[in-house]
């Protein structure tokens, strides 16, 4: 075997070698296969190797890099890594593929077994991206339903105002509103959501109040036509990517900013001095997959309105836009329709201290 060091070859037990080569040799084994090698082999392998030194290791590339102290933690990850090589991938896709695994027999529920076996056709970075999210969610149900329990002038922080419905139905009041800072979803089937936001926004909005909303590329000016039926054309604005691009396929276009537009009602309230273009930072994607920076939100947030000025995203998503504007001492409502993304959202602002 040439993968694996000869002094640690001595070592092993004829079994345990016939089952690293035997798993060496097999080139198609699915990643819950591969979850259940590890499982079986890890235990054994450990008795032969030492552990390694406390170091970082980055698990997912999203995360922030977890200090393997624990002598426990830093012989797992090296019996883990050698796993890995027999198996002939990299350790963070092992670590992903047992990770899932392990929550399956953790939780014992449907929904994590149907995990492992999607796990085989979409891979163990997608499958452990949606286990995040399976666990998020869960947490957040468990805090809602805590808050749920307590007086609710006492569950969220004061100024704040959230809704669990489809913006096009939500009563509240007009001309009340000083900026709407929103994501709206940008696929073309979408489009119909952009003539309902500008219809709503123009009836929300106060004299000279904002409208800022991003884009997407592909249906930017569709988009913008929309709102401008309701709203007055004020300027374009952007956000370049922080460290990443997207790619349009059928165009080979590569794109490394956010577009945003920037709209008013009537003629435009005087406003801060303000940069048409930043430096993105990325969004909590474990929130919710289409999030984005809170500090995009605070930065126009500020610039164009004032303390004590209400704010209105009327697709909240996980809360961002509210998330900000009470940070910035605005009062801020948020409406969405998904109860799950609620519930995430909910939690999150009743955790803000102002």
């Amino acid at each position: 075997m040439k993968s694996l060091p000869t002094d640690l070859l001595r070592k092993l037990p004829v079994s345990l070698r016939i089952e690293l080569e035997e798993n060496l040799q097999r080139k198609n084994l699915t990643p819950s296969e591969m979850a259940t090698a590890h499982e079986r082999i890890e235990p054994e392998l450990r008795r032969f190797v030492k552990p390694g030194r406390p170091r970082e290791r980055r698990t997912d590339d999203d995360e922030i890099p977890q200090v393997l102290g624990n002598t426990d933690e830093r012989h797992e990850h090296e019996t883990s890594r050698i796993i890995a090589k027999c198996l002939g991938v990299s350790g963070p896709t092992l670590d992903k593929a047992v990770k899932v695994a392990r929550a399956a027999t953790k939780h014992g529920t449907k929904k994590y077994s149907d995990l492992v076996k999607e796990m085989d056709r979409i891979g163990p970075s997608v499958a452990y991206s949606k286990l995040k999210n399976y666990e998020i969610q869960e947490e957040a149900e468990s805090k809602f339903e805590e808050l749920s329990r307590k007086d609710p002038s006492t569950q969220l922080p004061k100024g704040a105002h959230l809704f669990n419905a489809d913006f096009r139905k939500a009563e509240l009041p007009s001309s009340s509103f000083d900026m709407i800072f929103v994501d709206p979803p940008y696929g073309r089937e979408y489009l119909g959501l952009w003539d309902g936001l500008g219809k709503w926004a123009q009836y929300w909005l106060g004299e000279g109040g904002f409208l800022m909303a991003y884009t997407g590329h592909e249906w930017r000016l569709q988009q913008e036509n929309s709102l401008a039926k309701y709203l007055e054309w004020y300027h374009p604005c952007g956000v370049l990517n922080s460290g990443h691009t997207a790619l349009i396929w059928k165009k080979s276009i590569k794109v490394r900013h956010k577009p945003l537009c920037l709209f008013s009602k009537g003629k435009p309230r005087k406003h801060q001095q303000f940069f048409d273009f930043l430096t993105g930072e990325p969004g909590n994607k474990e929130l919710h997959p289409w999030s984005q920076s809170e500090m995009e939100a605070k930065y126009y947030i500020e610039k164009l309105t004032k303390p004590g000025d209400i704010i209105l995203d009327p697709m909240m998503g996980s809360g961002t836009t509210v998330a900000a504007g009470l940070r910035l001492g605005r009062r801020a409502f948020g409406i969405e329709i998904d109860p799950s993304t609620y519930k995430r959202a909910y939690t999150r602002i009743a955790e803000i201290s102002i």
